[in-house]
């Protein structure tokens, strides 16, 4: 069984494991950097600032702070919707046609496909 952070990012929902979740926060406060990355929304106070990255979303209201092995990041959701328990058994494959697999799996709640992100793909962002 998996308890996952459930969140919409424009029409598109996903979920991500909860033990990979740090915090949520609104995406005020936000310092824009001069000259970002793609893909890169700015920096968050703390120690260290903890950089945010817009891939799913850049109008955002909401970060997503994310706990990985190389450290923590921010990612930029319109909306935190739930959280949801899910059996391992009712999460299916990685989708294919990805040109970075960022999305770990599948599954379906109410009738709706939820993509499940991986965190470490995204870290490999940064």
């Amino acid at each position: 069984m998996n308890t996952m952070v459930c969140f919409r990012a424009g029409p598109v929902a996903y979920c991500l494991p909860m033990a990979d979740t740090r915090a949520v926060r609104t995406s005020a406060g936000i310092t824009k950097l001069p000259d970002p990355r793609p893909g890169v929304a700015g920096m968050i106070p703390g120690t260290p600032p903890i950089t945010v990255l817009d891939s799913l979303s850049q109008d955002g209201t909401h970060i997503l702070v994310i706990e990985t092995p190389t450290g923590p990041f921010g990612l930029l959701v319109d909306q935190v919707t739930s959280l949801w328990k899910v059996a391992d058994d009712k999460i299916g494959p990685v989708p294919e046609g990805q040109s970075r697999q960022l999305v770990s799996g599948t599954a379906e709640r109410d009738g709706e496909l939820l993509l499940i992100v991986d965190p470490q793909a995204l870290a490999a962002l940064l």
